[in-house]
């Protein structure tokens, strides 16, 4: 078995472990739980389509999912304890989605990062892919994010500062030939968020924009 293990981030993870959040499983989420990671709530969570191709499936009341607080940068831990893994011409593809509420009235989500840490890649065409989108609190599509295992492990965007955004998360995971052999077992998801500015500072900046504008325009008379 060939694990891919993306090291510097698991040492980061390993050093930082007893800081994260309670673990809670994936089924209890679908159930109707959420996660508070520092200023962030993470609620409203569903589970979408799962097709597999021989029936291997997430066992999901063992898919753990756990905070990772990080001040500016908080995020969640995905952990998939019973290590689906799919053999062979064979594929598992499922999806779930999420959302994320900045409790902070100060702060703002401003862009989404998206990494593979753990799993197994195996044989001569194994495969893990992903898609996520997300959108704004209106329907507004926000940002996309693609993961091929052929091309890259992680991904990031950046969008205009949000209070909540809506994650929609598409994982596939298979093989092409007899003796392939895939798995994606821990992968995490962060945040990262800004201040709002003041209205004091709004104002000021407004004024000085102003002041400038007036000055252009008695410059050139």
């Amino acid at each position: 078995m060939k694990r891919f293990l993306v090291i510097l981030i698991s040492l980061v993870l390993l050093t930082g472990v007893a800081g994260t959040a309670q673990a809670i499983s994936m089924q209890e989420l679908f159930d109707g739980q959420e996660i508070i990671v520092d200023d962030k709530r993470f609620f409203d969570w569903y589970l979408g389509d799962v097709i597999s191709t021989d029936g291997t499936e997430p066992i999901f009341s063992e898919y753990d999912v756990s905070g990772l607080p990080g001040g500016m940068n908080p995020g969640l831990l995905f952990q998939d304890l019973n290590q689906t893994t799919v053999f062979d011409d064979n594929f598992l593809d499922y999806s779930f989605g999420y959302s994320v509420e900045v409790l902070d009235p100060d702060l703002r989500i401003k862009d989404v990062s998206y990494l593979l840490i753990d799993g197994v890649l195996e044989g001569d065409a194994p495969f893990i892919g992903s898609v996520e989108d997300v959108y704004a609190d209106n329907g507004d599509l926000l940002a996309s994010l693609f993961i091929d295992t052929d091309i890259n492990f992680e991904d990031s965007a950046e969008f205009a500062p949000q209070q909540i955004i809506h994650v929609e998360k598409n994982i596939l995971v298979g093989g092409l030939f007899d003796g392939d052999e895939a798995g994606l077992w821990q992968y995490e998801q962060r945040f990262s968020q800004e201040a709002v500015p003041e209205p004091a500072t709004l104002i000021l900046l407004g004024s000085g924009l102003t002041g400038l504008a007036f000055a252009r325009r008695r410059f050139r008379k």
